[in-house]
């Protein structure tokens, strides 16, 4: 009886032991599922904002010739602006300087890039820059010859609710 007694001591303990392993297993597991759900949609999220600055340095490109920082210049940043979801702003830079941008010309974004972080495939990238106009904010640029594209960091990072965004490459079509 005494052996009886132990083994469903012992198999109490193992039960209890389980009901309680049970539940952290499984919230663990779905821990992994929503990690792996926000960083899938971080990913997306980034691909998107990649998309957006290659479509509007494309449509850039297709509106020249016009004078750096005329009025139709700034309407053509203004109008790649309006049509990206993830980018702040759409510029124009001479050596290291943001010249003027989609936020209003040339007063709000005289800005100071300094040398750029990565240079790859013609494309330079800053990865964390403050600007002017935001000091306390951190962006990420992208560059193709003297266009660029200014993604808020904050806001690609920021609600990462696994919505489905599909885009492209932040690098490779900005040559295109």
């Amino acid at each position: 009886m005494g052996r009886h007694r132990k083994n469903l001591k012992i198999a109490d303990i193992a039960l209890s032991a389980a009901v309680g392993v049970i539940p952290v297993l499984i919230a663990t597991a779905l821990g992994y599922e929503t990690a792996f759900l926000q960083a899938n949609s971080l990913i997306k999220r980034m691909e998107r904002a990649g998309s957006d600055v290659a479509g509007g340095l494309k449509m850039i490109r297709a509106a020249e010739p016009f004078v750096a920082c005329s009025g139709r210049h700034l309407d053509v940043l203004r109008r790649a602006d309006m049509a990206s979801s993830f980018v702040e702003s759409f510029g124009y830079r001479k050596d290291s300087r943001i010249v003027c941008s989609s936020l209003g010309g040339d007063s709000p974004a005289q800005s100071q890039l300094g040398p750029s972080d990565y240079v790859a495939q013609g494309v330079d990238i800053w990865t964390h820059r403050s600007l002017d106009f935001a000091p306390n904010t951190p962006f990420l640029i992208v560059a193709s010859k003297e266009h660029l594209g200014v993604i808020n960091k904050d806001l690609v990072l920021g609600s990462l609710d696994g919505s489905g965004i599909a885009g492209a490459s932040i690098i490779n079509p900005v040559n295109g």
